[in-house]
C-alpha cells in the first residue's frame, strides 16, 4: 500500500517547530495553545514525525513530610519546588493547601530570620539589578519583572495584537488590573509607601516587592497590544481601565471609528 493519503483541509503548521518546541521540554497542550488548535492535533504531528510521547512526571514524591521538609525547613520558595518536580507552581500551593501547611505570603513573611534574608537576599546595592545609580523611578524597575509573564500572554495570542488580530512587531501587555495598582499593593503590603526612588529601598526590600509583583501577576490576564494602539486605548479611556473597556475600545476601532493614521501621544 502506498502512503496514507492525507486530508484535503490539513491545517498548515510547522511539524519541525513542534517538534523543537517540544524537544525543548514545553508541554504538547502549551504548543497548542500558541497555535489555536487542539492538543490531540499536536500530538499526532509528533507521533508522525516518529517522536514519542513524554510521560508526566510524577508527583508521588510530593508527600507532605518533603514538603514540610522543603517548604517549612529549608524555606524554600513555591517556585523552587515547582522546579525540581517539574510541576508547576500552582500544583505545588495545591499541595501546601491540601495537606493544610500554612503559606507565607511574601518573601518578607516573618518565618525568615535577619540572618536568613541576609543569605537569601543580601548583596551590594551597586550590584543589584534594578539598582541603576538609584536615580530610577521605583515604577520603571519594578516593571522589569514581568517579562516573562508579558511573553506568555504574547505566545498565547500567537504574537498577534488583541485589537488589531494580526501579527506586529511592537507588541506590549495591557494589564487588565493596572500595574501601579499591583505597584502599590505591594508596596503597602510591605508598609514601604512613600518612597520613589530606587535609592530609597534596601536590597532586601527590593527583592520582596519583586517576588510580591510576580506572584501577583500569576492567573492574571494580559492583552498583547501594537504600541500604538495601546497608546491609543489609554489616551481614550485614561489609565484605570477593565475588561469591558478594552472590549468596548476593540469594537469602536474596528468599526473604523478611528482613523488608521491619527497621532498618538
Amino acid at each position: 500500500m502506498g502512503n496514507k493519503r492525507r486530508a484535503h483541509n490539513r491545517l498548515n503548521l510547522d511539524d519541525r517547530y513542534i517538534v523543537r518546541e517540544y524537544e525543548k521540554g514545553r508541554t504538547a497542550q502549551d504548543i497548542a495553545e500558541e497555535k489555536g488548535v487542539a492538543k490531540g492535533t499536536i500530538l499526532r504531528r509528533l507521533r508522525e514525525q516518529g517522536i514519542e510521547r513524554r510521560k508526566p512526571p510524577s508527583y508521588e514524591g510530593l508527600t507532605k513530610e518533603v514538603l514540610e521538609s522543603m517548604y517549612i525547613d529549608k524555606k524554600m520558595s513555591t517556585r523552587a519546588i515547582a522546579e525540581v518536580y517539574g510541576s508547576s507552581n500552582s500544583f505545588v500551593l495545591n499541595r501546601l493547601r491540601k495537606y493544610d501547611i500554612p503559606t507565607r505570603k511574601n518573601a518578607g513573611d516573618p518565618s525568615f530570620t535577619k540572618e536568613e534574608r541576609k543569605e537569601k537576599w543580601g548583596r551590594p546595592l551597586d550590584r543589584h539589578n534594578m539598582w541603576k545609580g538609584g536615580v530610577t523611578s521605583i515604577n520603571n524597575a519594578l516593571r522589569g519583572v514581568t517579562k516573562e509573564w508579558s511573553l506568555k500572554h504574547m505566545r498565547e495570542n500567537n504574537f498577534k495584537c488583541f485589537v488589531l488580530e494580526e501579527e506586529t512587531h511592537n507588541l506590549e501587555v495591557h494589564h487588565v488590573k493596572p500595574f501601579k495598582e499591583i505597584r502599590d499593593e505591594a508596596i503597602a503590603e510591605l508598609g514601604l509607601e512613600g518612597r520613589k526612588a530606587v535609592r530609597e529601598y534596601s536590597e532586601e526590600e527590593l527583592e520582596k516587592l519583586k517576588e510580591i509583583i510576580i506572584e501577583k501577576h500569576e492567573g492574571l490576564k494580559g492583552y498583547p497590544l501594537d504600541a500604538r494602539i495601546h497608546r491609543l486605548f489609554h489616551s481614550e479611556y485614561g489609565e484605570c481601565t477593565d475588561l469591558d473597556d478594552l472590549l468596548e475600545f476593540k469594537e469602536r476601532y474596528l468599526s473604523g471609528e478611528f482613523s488608521s493614521d491619527a497621532e498618538v501621544v
